[in-house]
């Protein structure tokens, strides 16, 4: 974990969700670091990883993927440690885009389940997937827009508080 003063200059935020839904991949797009990261089924993380975000300075913590078959006490206490061992600002879920707003909601559902809806936010991965590539930007922002109302429903979480990237981008 990261020196004290480091966790109490910028605000921090964990980053949690299943196995190979992106969590490392976003990590290194906001903080521009190289942590190693597979969308497979192997998990990259097996301890806390950190980075700080080059747009808002933001402290963002890294975990360990749920559901791993190996090593899953070690990914348990590493999660524990990242909601644990400093203040934390907000946690986001991190999930990889489903063709079903069921099917994604099931993937989180989970966590929320474990963390509540309080100051939890949700980031889909790969959300530029919901939509044919023909599809002209606004029509894509379009199916966003209607996936980001339906989970937000369907899960009772503020739609201000789930964020969509495609394949290729990040936020913070």
């Amino acid at each position: 974990m990261p020196t004290s003063s480091a966790a109490t200059q910028h605000r921090n935020v964990v980053l949690l969700g299943r196995l190979g839904h992106g969590k490392t991949l976003q990590v290194n797009k906001m903080c521009g670091t190289n942590h190693a990261s597979s969308s497979g089924a192997e998990s990259c993380t097996q301890t806390v990883q950190y980075g700080i975000s080059k747009k808002h300075e933001m402290f963002v913590i890294d975990t360990p993927g749920i559901g791993s078959s190996k090593n899953t006490g070690a990914h348990i206490a590493a999660q524990k440690v990242a909601l644990e061992s400093i203040p934390i600002s907000g946690v986001y879920v991190v999930v990889k885009h489903a063709p079903r707003v069921d099917d994604l909601a099931l993937k989180v559902e989970p966590v929320m389940d474990f963390l509540g809806t309080d100051d939890v936010r949700i980031i889909v991965t790969h959300a530029d997937t919901a939509s044919n590539h023909d599809d002209k930007p606004d029509e894509v922002a379009r199916n966003q827009e209607v996936l980001r109302a339906s989970l937000s429903e369907q899960l009772g979480v503020s739609a201000s508080n789930i964020a969509m990237f495609g394949k290729d981008s990040s936020g913070f």
